[in-house]
């Protein structure tokens, strides 16, 4: 069985020796309309979407991908498909659509379904990979682009890593007491955060009310997840701090106060590091949008 998976894997190196960059065509932070999951449609791009918040699956006649916060799916161009996710609770992603001479190779190799990152130093390399090509995309400096591409690349590449690790493994491990209690961690950390965001809330206060040391609470939510603890809040923050920028009757200190800052001049250095852009330019184009 190692004989044969070294095999594929050389098989796969030299289908891969001449790849090209992927060639960026949209970077995004969204929320998703209910029409892409109400209908299937076809992208012309291929897309990897990185899971911020909530569930998917992303259905075709070939493949089915379930994915949740901290997952990555990857979408062959040209597939008919249908993303389905919940309609009535918060679902938000990057999303990276892009043209890529390699795919046919990949596609040789792994289906879609495959290209799932188990590992959680893989995870936390994606998910750090997204958060800087979206940077990257959105300030659109000189060679960002070439950056970007290069994100993609390396995103693609981890995936197919992982792929090849785990081949010939079970693609459903059985539950287990440990897994029980892991998933019962995230869910009632993510929940208290989603309550508590507003205000100052710590790693230590949530392993208290989770009755669970911080240590544990701090290693099986950046395992399970791909983030740190912190960077969750943070990105819940930032999240529920846009949300708040569409209502005009606060102004930036208030949403600043409402999404959990103290200081409305670190929210500012925050918001700014994250989207790109000061909170009052999010706003005047939010509104130019709508």
């Amino acid at each position: 069985m190692v004989a044969g998976l070294m095999h594929n894997n050389k098989s796969m190196l030299t289908e891969f020796d001449n790849l090209v960059l992927p060639i960026p065509v949209s970077i995004g932070r969204s929320n998703f309309d209910v029409m892409w999951a109400r209908e299937e449609h076809t992208d012309s791009c291929t897309e990897l979407m990185f899971i911020l918040q909530g569930s998917v699956e992303v259905r075709t006649a070939e493949f089915t991908v379930s994915a949740g916060e901290g997952d990555t799916v990857y979408t062959p161009s040209n597939v008919p498909h249908r993303d389905d996710f919940a309609k009535d609770k918060p679902f938000e992603v990057y999303l990276a659509q892009f043209h890529w001479a390699g795919e046919t190779g990949l596609l040789k190799h792994f289906n879609p379904s495959q290209l799932i990152a188990r590992s959680p130093s893989a995870r936390q390399k994606i998910a750090s990979e997204f958060h800087t090509l979206y940077q990257d995309f959105v300030l659109g400096l000189p060679l960002n682009r070439e950056l970007v591409a290069a994100s993609l690349l390396r995103i693609i590449c981890y995936l197919c890593q992982e792929a090849s690790i785990h081949a010939g493994s079970s693609a459903h491990s059985s539950t287990t007491a440990g897994s029980d209690r892991r998933a019962w961690i995230m869910n009632e950390a993510r929940n208290y955060i989603q309550r508590e965001f507003h205000r100052p809330v710590s790693l230590e206060e949530i392993a208290v009310a989770l009755n669970i040391s911080t240590y544990y609470l701090s290693h099986v939510f950046s395992q399970e997840s791909g983030f740190t603890l912190s960077s969750y809040i943070n990105e819940v923050r930032m999240q529920n701090a846009a949300r708040l920028l569409s209502d005009y009757r606060l102004n930036i200190s208030e949403v600043a106060q409402a999404a959990g800052f103290v200081d409305s001049s670190y929210f500012r250095k925050v918001f700014k590091a994250y989207y790109g852009c000061a909170p009052r330019e999010y706003r005047s184009q939010d509104s130019i949008q709508k």
